[in-house]
């Protein structure tokens, strides 16, 4: 049989997420589904540069559309601590509690968060902090409504294994780990209450990845007692490849589908990413508009005509990009959630280096003559940096390596935070682990 094995650190509190009942259960998600999830992930290369600019309003109308549609209120927090405590509070009828873009993927934040989830679906008005331990109350004592959005299909967990019966080891799936811990559980006492397990999917690249989330639930449910249909599901338009398939993707998720929610800095960032090679540098600069969805409209109007004639950059744009692209990266590196109002930091970050990475890999003008070169984006850099409040504990100086080498780069290079991930959050014993696998 299967199993999983924990090479992250043990913390206080969580033996009780980590049962030997929960990592059966996730064992057994990852024996059924694992083989299908790495094919579709590796698969996805082969549409990188399909986008049709053509089909570009028609994804645009989809987010809005979502946008618009009458939905509960709902506010977006990680599970950790404060922002536990201020989202129980909220006033808003739905808690998205943020597994993904919007929590640093530490180890110890991993498995708070699931404390926190569990404490909140059962009405508890206290989340750890994983920083420090310290606990944060909440006023309200009763339960309330709760979604959670995983980490993305193509992620992984590496302080948490997976032995298949053939002896082969490899990193969890972050995707069916953060699932298949919540629905163990939580989905028991949610159906107490008369609530649904609620998911929210984010970063699905099209009907065949709804397909394969739609087999994971069936399984769950049928695994754990739970009838046809328990699981609602809501897919985030985080990317112009889902806002397109998005009716396809609604048939495939069929009797869990529960409709869609707009992430328009998401899709900018994904759209950003899929044209980086044609797109011109003079692209609207997302800090400078109004709101996300503005930003949305003048870009993909930007993209759709390549060929206006460029025009010179404001250095306050790059410095401004360049400032907020950093500070997300350092925070999420620290561990600490990060938002900017409903904008998740790697949102922020992404968006950030990859208008960097355009203006710089072209040299392109500034508004006083000079040329985008390394030895300006240095000099910005270093100058960011020396005003920038510094403790004995940051991360600014990993977070600018990392991001200047992202910047810099002969080719654009996908994975920025994957590459952060690897490079910075696995513990020491899970490093190990996958030097191990390198290794063989």
């Amino acid at each position: 049989m299967s199993r999983m094995t924990i090479t992250g650190p043990a913390e206080p509190g969580f033996d009780t997420i980590l049962t030997a009942q929960a990592l059966e259960f996730v064992a057994a998600l990852h024996e059924e589904f694992a083989p299908e999830l790495r094919a579709l992930v590796a698969g996805r290369s082969g549409l990188a540069g399909a986008l049709d600019r053509s089909e570009l309003g028609q994804a645009v109308d989809a987010v809005r559309t979502a946008a618009e549609a009458p939905r509960p209120s709902s506010v977006t927090a990680p599970p950790l601590g404060a922002e536990a405590a201020c989202a129980a509070d909220s006033a808003a009828e739905v808690w998205l509690a943020d597994l993904e873009d919007g929590m640093s993927p530490r180890w110890d934040n991993i498995i708070t968060a699931q404390l926190n989830i569990a404490s909140a679906v059962r009405g508890h008005n206290s989340f750890i902090d994983p920083r420090g331990g310290r606990r944060l109350h909440a006023k309200t004592t009763k339960p309330r409504r709760l979604a959670i959005r995983p980490r993305a299909m193509h992620a992984s967990e590496e302080h948490l294994r997976w032995i298949a019966d053939d002896g082969t080891e490899s990193a969890a799936s972050a995707a069916l780990t953060d699932f298949g811990l919540f629905f163990f559980h939580s989905a028991g006492r949610l159906e107490l209450q008369g609530r649904r397990p609620e998911v929210v999917l984010a970063k699905l690249a099209g009907a065949q990845d709804a397909r394969w989330w739609h087999r994971v639930f069936a399984f769950a449910q049928e695994y754990r007692g739970f009838e046809d249909g328990t699981i609602s599901a809501t897919v985030q338009l985080d990317s112009p490849a889902a806002a397109l398939a998005i009716d396809e993707i609604g048939l495939a998720l069929g009797e869990h589908w529960a409709g869609a929610s707009a992430a328009p800095l998401e899709f900018a960032t994904a759209l950003l990413a899929a044209v980086h090679d044609t797109a011109a540098v003079v692209a609207p600069t997302w800090s400078d508009a109004d709101c996300a969805e503005d930003f949305l409209t003048q870009l993909v109007a930007h993209v759709s005509a390549p060929q206006a004639p460029a025009a010179p950059l404001s250095e306050h744009s790059l410095r401004t990009a360049l400032r907020l692209g950093i500070d997300h990266l350092e925070r999420w590196l620290r561990g600490r959630p990060t938002s900017r109002g409903s904008e998740t930091s790697t949102a922020v970050a992404e968006l950030s280096r990859t208008q960097l990475w355009a203006a710089f890999s072209r040299r392109a003008e500034l508004a006083d003559g000079r040329s985008c070169t390394p030895e300006v984006f240095a000099r910005m850099l270093a100058e960011e940096l020396a005003t920038t409040l510094r403790d004995s504990a940051d991360f600014y100086d990993d977070a600018a390596e990392l991001f200047a080498a992202a910047v810099l780069a002969d080719h654009f290079e996908p994975g920025l935070f994957e590459r952060a991930y690897e490079a910075h959050l696995i513990d020491r014993r899970a490093r190990a682990a996958l030097s191990r696998r390198a290794a063989a």
